[in-house]
């Protein structure tokens, strides 16, 4: 049985507890991340015209802090590749 109801695109964000034993550090990332999502949504494909929905599981790999901005860069980076697979 179908929904008629909408679904977003949705974004898991996962911070290793073994490269950031301080849960605020975790936290931190994962709110950037999430941020950085939230405000660059509007690039990404719209899910209504080409029928799809994206479920996507991000997982924060590097090994220091990094600041807001580098993680936005990134997400255009990861969008733009997206949009030339879509």
């Amino acid at each position: 049985m179908e929904s008629s109801a909408t679904v977003d695109s949705s974004v898991a964000v996962v911070v290793p507890k073994r490269l950031f034993p301080r849960a605020v550090d975790r936290n931190r990332l994962k709110r950037l991340m999430r941020e950085a999502f939230r405000t660059h949504k509007y690039q990404f494909p719209d899910e209504h015209a080409s029928g799809l929905q994206m479920q996507m599981c991000w997982i924060y790999v590097g090994k220091e802090l990094t600041d807001f901005e580098s993680v936005c860069q990134t997400v255009i980076q990861l969008y733009q590749k997206l949009q030339k697979v879509l």
